[in-house]
């Protein structure tokens, strides 16, 4: 089964960023990542617990080609972590970093 929707493509959130514009990590299924770039088309399956770091610009498609529903998480990464604020009432408010 296909998800609902076109092929991705994310650009660099901050050039220049040589890291993966995400990672799809696979919590439980299988299923197949098929990528499209400068006309060029690749794929590879992926089951429980696999990451595949994904370039920037590069097109993306997800396929389930499980027999059960796949459930993934996409982690998105950046050059530079940022911290979080917390309004002044909150508990985390005082916490320095």
């Amino acid at each position: 089964m296909k998800h609902n929707g076109p092929n991705q493509s994310h650009p660099c959130a901050f050039p220049p960023n040589p890291r993966p514009a995400n990672a799809p990590l696979v919590l439980r299924g299988r299923v197949k990542l098929i990528a499209e770039h400068n006309g060029e088309t690749w794929d590879v399956e992926a089951s429980d617990r696999d990451l595949i770091p994904w370039p920037v610009g590069v097109c993306r498609d997800v396929v389930n080609i499980g027999d059960e529903e796949a459930l993934m998480r996409v982690i998105v990464g950046t050059p530079k972590p940022t911290n979080p604020t917390y309004p002044s009432a909150h508990a985390l408010s005082t916490v320095k970093r």
